[in-house]
């Protein structure tokens, strides 16, 4: 056999024993043998005692061999080197270079897995949550509920729970692996299905809105070409939004306060502001500290469901509870001061997360109380009935209902919205400082059973 320049050969006929028996070349030279067992495979020893295992083949229209390297020994073995210089030098004596045969393989393997409906789903979580899913209407911006769509994603979908500051995997999700292309219109429905007999009405109503989210976006990036969302009835698959009338009576009020004032911020300071302001959760929930100014809050356009900014008149109890907020220390999380969030657990970095969580540590802490103190239990309630209760009274406080509707953020209707465009700033503030004295008279500390109030009359002077 001729001499390779560089380096000494010969053949033998390759045993586990003999290639552990090899011994390194000479300094600055290489060994290669010859496998007799396997035409065209060689190994190849460095002066360091490097075992290699090559292919070698002229490829069709080539003028010199290719050296393909398939691996070292160990950790691979003998037969698996003869097994991927098989295919090595199949694919040479067909023209093609392993290499690039390797790299289509790996392109189509990463191509399915872009497909996947868990990397899809996992991608649109997380564009999400930055902000980088915008909306088709009122000017684009990003969408205001989008962290609530991507948890339901997570949650409903990817089998995913929060672990602290990172989503883990906690169970099993079906269609995880599966191309997102093969998921039907009977996957879709069976899913939702199950959602609600497991947990009721409102959770297959989220979870069916953001699986037609998600697959829109689908659709929009090529994806696939239809939504298999597409024909679905969200009706028949989880009934109709029933209207709710929930509003809180005086002792739920003085029940909900008291819990909040023995609750550990954040939660407990949100709750108090949500019934002060009668906003919704997340344009309080993600409040920054750069929005409030004075005795005024003022939220952000991207922020509200009307796509309006809403100027807050913050009350005196309010402006009590948020300067009894802690500051944290500037870039702690990155932020400077007035860009970090109000209510956080993360050191300002981001906003208050999992109100599940919180409300129901918060409702067992209200059946806890009532029963302590002989009260009837508090009947089912969300967050989002303080809002209700907060509108409510206001009409009851004798408030007209457009100082009312834009006191809790609702834009003017119909000819209103076009030609009125006066802020009612001033009419909205005296309408708060009346709720205000209200909720407080509500849930100051009531007398002791069968014990009288003695009203005290200040005495004129002489």
């Amino acid at each position: 056999m001729a001499k390779i320049p560089g380096g000494l050969t010969r053949k033998v006929a390759l045993t586990d024993r003999s290639l552990k028996a090899l011994k390194p070349a000479p300094a600055g030279k290489r060994l290669t043998v010859w496998d007799a067992r396997m035409p065209g495979m060689a190994v190849r020893i460095t002066d360091k005692g490097a075992v290699s295992f090559f292919a070698v083949r002229r490829r069709a229209g080539a003028t010199s061999p290719s050296w393909v390297k398939l691996g070292t020994y160990p950790p691979l073995t003998l037969a698996e080197a003869r097994d991927n210089a098989r295919d090595a030098l199949g694919a040479l004596l067909d023209g093609k270079h392993p290499r690039t045969i390797a790299e289509e393989k790996r392109r189509e393997e990463a191509s399915q897995q872009a497909g996947n409906f868990g990397t899809v789903a996992q991608d649109f979580a997380q564009r999400l949550e930055t902000g980088k899913i915008h909306k088709a209407n009122r000017g684009g911006g990003p969408l205001r509920n989008a962290k609530e769509v991507a948890t339901v994603v997570r949650r409903e979908f990817l089998g995913q729970e929060r672990d602290g500051k990172e989503w883990k995997t906690s169970k099993r999700a079906p269609w995880t692996e599966r191309p997102i292309g093969d998921i039907s219109r009977r996957d879709v429905r069976e899913a939702i299905e199950a959602i609600v007999e497991d947990r009721g009405l409102y959770a297959g109503r989220h979870a069916f809105a953001a699986a037609r989210r998600l697959f829109k976006w689908a659709v929009q990036r090529d994806l696939i070409e239809r939504s298999p969302c597409e024909g679905l009835s969200a009706v028949e698959l989880h009934g109709a939004p029933t209207s709710r009338d929930r509003v809180l009576s005086d002792n739920e009020l003085r029940l909900v306060w008291r819990v909040a004032d023995a609750t550990s911020y954040p939660f407990g300071d949100l709750v108090k502001l949500l019934l002060l302001t009668g906003q919704r959760l997340n344009e309080v929930g993600q409040l920054r500290w750069i929005e409030i100014e004075g005795d005024l809050m003022t939220i952000p356009a991207e922020r509200m469901k009307g796509g309006i900014a809403q100027t807050v008149p913050l009350v005196l109890k309010a402006s009590e509870i948020l300067k009894g907020i802690p500051h944290f220390a500037s870039n702690e999380a990155g932020k400077e001061n007035g860009e970090k969030f109000v209510f956080s657990t993360t050191g300002g970095g981001t906003a208050i997360a999992g109100y599940s969580y919180w409300k129901r540590t918060f409702d067992a802490s209200i059946s806890k109380v009532a029963k302590e103190t002989g009260e009837t239990p508090m009947p089912p309630w969300t967050l989002h009935d303080l809002r209700r209760t907060v509108r409510t009274r206001l009409s009851s406080l004798g408030v007209l209902p457009v100082i009312a509707e834009l006191c809790i953020g609702h834009k003017q209707q119909g000819i209103a919205a076009v030609y009125d465009l006066h802020r009612y700033d001033s009419e909205k503030r005296d309408a708060m400082r009346k709720w205000e004295a209200l909720l407080l008279t509500i849930v100051a500390p009531q007398p002791p059973p069968g014990k009288k109030v003695v009203e005290l009359h200040t005495r004129a002077s002489a």
